[in-house]
């Protein structure tokens, strides 16, 4: 039997589209006046970048092969920077102990190396800095060695 009333699905949809619809207004009242209701979400802050007057400082880390520079990107390929450089803090440890090195590791290195190169590598110098960069003059300058490692390929490390 009909009671001459609609029946609820036929007008609780139209009805949640106008709350929807009229809410939008109110919210955007809300929010000039009174700014967010609900914090924001924020990603954490990048750690502060250590300046010395108008400079800035920074870690670095060179590689030699019997005295020719070598990328550290062609001895160790394929990890993005970040990881690269926990990785070489790992090997090679910034604050001068002993490099975590096996003996696959240094086959690895010897190896690409030497197709780097073009020679049989004997030595690998391995160099942490503390640099600093001039932005008004573009230049470098190396500031302080931390640490330096020399690494026989050939054999055990010096």
């Amino acid at each position: 039997m009909d009671s001459g009333q609609p029946r609820p699905r036929v007008w609780v949809v139209p009805l949640v589209f106008a709350l929807v619809g009229l809410s939008l207004p109110v919210q955007m009242i809300v929010k000039d006046h009174l700014g967010e209701p609900y914090p924001g979400l924020f990603q954490p802050a990048f750690s502060s970048v250590p300046r010395v007057g108008n400079t800035v400082e920074f870690r670095t880390i060179h590689f030699e092969v019997d005295g020719r520079s070598i990328d550290k990107k062609r001895l160790f390929p394929g990890p993005n920077p970040g990881r690269l450089k926990r990785l070489l803090e790992a090997i090679f440890p910034p604050n001068g102990n002993s490099p975590n090195l096996d003996d696959e590791t240094r086959a690895r290195l010897r190896s690409r190396s030497a197709d780097a190169l073009g020679i049989e590598p004997q030595i690998l110098t391995v160099t942490w800095e503390r640099r600093r960069f001039d932005p008004d003059t573009g230049k470098t300058k190396v500031e302080k060695k931390l640490s330096q490692y020399r690494i026989d390929l050939t054999g055990d490390s010096l």
